[in-house]
């Protein structure tokens, strides 16, 4: 997500910078007293629960990625919530010091509200916003009961107590927390969390780093997921690492598949966005975070730009983002097939992304489709999922990375 939202390579460098560092941040549990008690105290198991009360003021939303699989309460047939639109409504005033989390570069800063939302049985996602600049977009966190207890928690987002209290509501302790990826969006979170749930195993990607500076991590790691990791999870839960090793840092991402929800978890490389959830103004806010611009184009109401036509193919359908496909996947082809294959093993009916709009009905070969570019790099397909000169910033980049930091990737230099 750091790649689709920082709009040029001052920025990208800029983020870097602060890869491993969170000290900005206000550690928000540990900063609240929670019922009278110490924070990390409150959310042990040996208290009586509920330990808040259920009318509290906090919104709440409930959701199945197929709504016809079980019937629904009138709460759950009501339009799903919009995250955003709450955290627009908390930046007039509107929020309550549960909701605050401060950190100087990634909005909204300070009020950042939870959402959660049941997606199927012993499955939820937490989302908050996250953005840069004037582009803003959902960032989302999955928990998992597992059956020998506890939660899995992957991707963990800002833990305000908010989102704590939403946690303890499930009654499980958080057992495994998992850092997908080495962006700084998500380690930036995954520090704060860690710190307060220190009970529970943290695995992370592989290939974390910072730059220029070697900082420390910051936070304990009790392992590394490797492609061929054996975690403790790993009964329920199954991965596939991709890696791409660069002279300044990795480009890693580990997708998970919980077999018994039939869930496919993913964090960046696999976005939706369904044009039937988002207004034109955020519609447009999407085409600037996938190609870092969007040709201006005034509605016939001459308030919000409408979406160019020619822009549609990445709408309501799952889409790699063109940074992650020219800047990555493209780069190391073969690595990126191998990942793409392990995942296309699994029988997965639904994908959940750290991004964008989830869960959305999900197969295998819903997501050979979406990688058709690996498999078939100079097809109408291909092409149609990326059309020439579509993307001239992402284009132009991608050129000056093979020509440097890539050019010793595997495979060597690619064509144009």
């Amino acid at each position: 997500m750091t790649a689709l939202l920082l709009s040029h390579a001052t920025l990208i460098v800029a983020s870097l910078i602060v890869l491993n560092t969170t000290s900005w941040q206000s550690h928000s549990a540990s900063a609240f007293q929670l019922s009278g008690g110490r924070c990390r105290d409150a959310f042990r198991l040996d208290h009586p629960w509920p330990l808040f009360p259920k009318d509290r003021w906090r919104k709440l939303s409930r959701c199945s990625a197929f709504p016809w699989e079980r019937p629904q309460s009138p709460q759950e047939t009501a339009k799903e919530v919009d995250i955003v639109a709450i955290t627009e409504e908390a930046k007039k005033g509107g929020a309550r010091p549960k909701q605050e989390f401060f950190n100087p570069i990634w909005s909204p800063y300070v009020k950042r509200p939870t959402v959660r939302r049941e997606v199927e049985r012993d499955v939820w996602i937490f989302e908050q916003t996250l953005g840069i600049l004037n582009v803003t977009e959902i960032t989302r966190m999955t928990a998992i009961r597992l059956q020998e207890g506890g939660l899995f928690i992957y991707a963990p987002i800002a833990p305000t107590v908010e989102c704590l209290e939403l946690l303890q509501e499930l009654s499980e302790p958080v057992k495994y927390i998992v850092l997908p990826v080495t962006a700084v969006e998500h380690k930036l979170f995954c520090k704060a969390f860690a710190n307060i749930f220190s009970n529970a195993e943290v695995w992370v990607a592989p290939g974390q780093f910072s730059f220029p500076l070697p900082l420390p991590l910051g936070f304990r790691v009790d392992g590394v997921l490797t492609d061929d990791a054996e975690p403790p999870f790993s009964k329920e839960i199954k991965h596939a690492t991709f890696s791409l090793d660069t002279a300044i840092g990795s480009s890693v991402e580990i997708a998970c598949f919980h077999e018994r929800s039939r869930t496919l978890l993913s964090a960046d490389s696999i976005q939706f966005v369904d044009s039937s959830q988002r207004s034109e103004q955020r519609l447009t806010s999407s085409l600037q975070v996938f190609f870092l611009s969007a040709p201006a184009e005034v509605s016939w109401s001459g308030f919000f730009p409408g979406v160019p036509q020619a822009y549609t193919f990445c709408l309501d359908t799952h889409y790699v983002p063109p940074q992650l496909r020219a800047w990555v996947f493209e780069t190391v082809p073969e690595a990126a097939r191998r990942w793409v294959d392990k995942m296309g093993k699994w029988t997965f009916i639904r994908h959940i992304s750290c991004h964008f709009d989830s869960p959305t009905p999900f197969t295998p070969q819903k997501l050979k489709e979406a990688f058709v570019f690996l498999y078939k790099p100079q097809s109408a397909e291909a092409e149609r999922l990326l059309p020439a000169g579509s993307a001239p910033f992402i284009e132009s980049v991608r050129g000056f990375l093979r020509d440097t930091i890539f050019r010793d990737a595997e495979g060597g230099r690619l064509g144009a």
